[in-house]
């Protein structure tokens, strides 16, 4: 089910992140300049006279689509990834399981010799 929906929303980010950007790169910036300028308005001759209601309305549902995509697939991936403990914890993890080292006795101390008289 995780698997499913990790690809779904994967897929849905990736592809209105695709869309956003030609939609913002198809508007005309306050200017005039820039791609909108260079392309002769073709924005406007598919959309009509109307182009930049529809873009920026395009915009705004992409960008939506695109912010609550991601969002989900970060607390998808987060459940599934066990993400209760810190990335600290999850380094230090592995090195708190690991064997204990074998500990010695110390050795008996030498006996210390009684000095001569």
């Amino acid at each position: 089910m995780f698997v499913f929906l990790k690809i779904l929303l994967t897929i849905l980010s990736v592809a209105s992140a695709f869309l956003l950007i030609a939609i913002i790169m198809m508007q005309q910036s306050k200017s005039g300049g820039g791609i909108g300028a260079i392309s002769g308005g073709a924005a406007e001759s598919i959309l009509g006279t109307s182009a930049t209601n529809i873009l920026i309305k395009t915009t705004t549902w992409l960008a939506v689509i695109f912010l609550c995509s991601t969002l989900l697939l970060g607390a998808i991936m987060g459940r599934v990834n066990n993400s209760n403990a810190s990335v600290v914890e999850k380094l230090a993890l592995p090195a708190e399981t690991a064997a204990p080292a074998e500990t010695t006795a110390p050795a008996e101390p030498a006996p210390v010799p009684e000095p001569e008289k």
